[in-house]
């Protein structure tokens, strides 16, 4: 077998411990090492005594941002690590449902998550990996998987891998699910406009000059941002999109990842206002934006794309991620996308995969691993 014989006993059912300590399994003729860890305790403590990843964990991966989100007790922590050269090329975290007992998701609360791997782990690996992992969350009594993954602009090989292993081994994409996001690239030789339509740029110089402004904001603003975010999209029949006391919390938890930045009208009201974050050192996410009815004409967004990309240039980003372009009930909003476009927004696939984590999965990816192993040919 191409996994350890004890993978399915890594970790015992939920109840007969209540804090397990973590397992390890080895893989690849002992190559790479899996680690779990069952509990937010238990992940905290095996994540400090493993090195560190050589890769940027997404903010929304990281056992810190775990601690801020509800249901943490829970959640099951898996590491990767290279033997042969020390380093940490993979991690995941995986939420257990608080209202359907058999699911185990990625991420949590937030946009996106799945497993990240360095793109040079070989697909044979990361099958390996993904099955003892698997195998593990199926033992604790947990037989449906959803994984919402980043958009395919992020770490192109590694995720293209991962898809394949999972699909390959019995999950399907979610058509309904799935959804394009459109990300700017920074550092382009003109700027913000160089990408722009020229409606987009008339629009653009008319606010400026009209006399609207950018303003990064303290923290201590947050409280009336959030208010007139708030205010604003349920003056649109919209609502946030998580509660308004978890995002106080998150915020603040996270001070030099998460900024604020409105516009201002001449007259020093608020135009627009939107709550960035960012989600790797590199990646500046279009978090939660919102714009005053009453502005809707100007366009005062444009301003806040134009103050969020010289911010990631100042900081030497490569991206700014604008997300999907989704309704307050989750379906395709053909607007926004048009207004994401218009500015230089360029598409990226951000899929959903769902499966079983029981018998049927585990044979599949048996199978496919022995395929690309070459031990036996694949089907005609």
């Amino acid at each position: 077998m191409l996994f350890p014989t004890t993978a399915p006993a890594l970790l015992p059912s939920a109840t007969a411990y209540s804090r397990p300590p973590a397992a390890q399994a080895r893989l690849a003729g002992g190559r790479f090492s899996v680690w779990l860890a069952h509990g937010i305790d238990a992940a905290d403590a095996t994540d400090a005594q493993l090195p560190p990843p050589v890769f940027a964990p997404f903010l929304f991966s990281t056992i810190a941002h775990a601690r801020t989100q509800p249901g943490a007790d829970g959640l099951i922590w898996t590491a990767l690590i290279d033997n042969l050269s020390g380093d940490r090329v993979g991690q995941w975290l995986l939420w257990t449902s608080q209202t359907e007992p058999h699911l185990v998701r990625s991420p949590g609360q937030a946009p996106f998550a799945g497993p990240q791997v360095v793109e040079t782990v070989p697909l044979m690996v990361i099958s390996e990996w993904l099955t003892v992992v698997l195998k593990a969350v199926n033992a604790l009594g947990y037989h449906h998987l959803y994984v919402r993954l980043p958009p395919d602009i992020y770490a192109p090989t590694a995720l293209t891998r991962i898809v394949t292993a999972l699909c390959a081994a019995g999950m399907s994409v979610s058509r309904k699910l799935s959804n394009i996001s459109h990300f700017l690239p920074i550092g382009q030789a003109d700027g913000f406009v160089s990408e722009l339509t020229s409606a987009a740029v008339r629009r653009l110089r008319k606010l400026q000059l009209n006399g609207f402004t950018t303003e990064q904001e303290p923290p201590e603003a947050l409280p009336e941002v959030l208010e007139a975010i708030s205010r604003w999209r349920y003056q649109r029949g919209h609502s946030l999109s998580m509660p308004q006391e978890a995002l106080t919390a998150l915020v603040q938890s996270f001070p030099n990842q998460f900024l604020i930045l409105s516009v201002r009208t001449p007259s020093g009201a608020r135009a627009a206002t939107v709550i960035a974050v960012w989600i790797t050192p590199q990646t500046l996410y279009y978090f939660m934006p919102a714009s005053h009815p009453d502005f809707d004409n100007a366009s005062p967004a444009l301003l806040l794309l134009s103050g969020l990309y010289e911010i990631g240039s100042a900081a030497g980003g490569t991206f700014l991620d604008l997300g999907p372009s989704l309704s307050s009930m989750g379906e395709f909003n053909p607007s926004l996308a048009r207004f994401k476009q218009s500015v230089g927004g360029v598409a990226a696939m951000r899929l959903v995969l769902r499966g079983p984590t029981g018998k049927q999965f585990h044979h599949a990816a048996d199978a496919l691993m022995d395929r690309l192993a070459g031990l036996v040919p694949p089907p005609v």
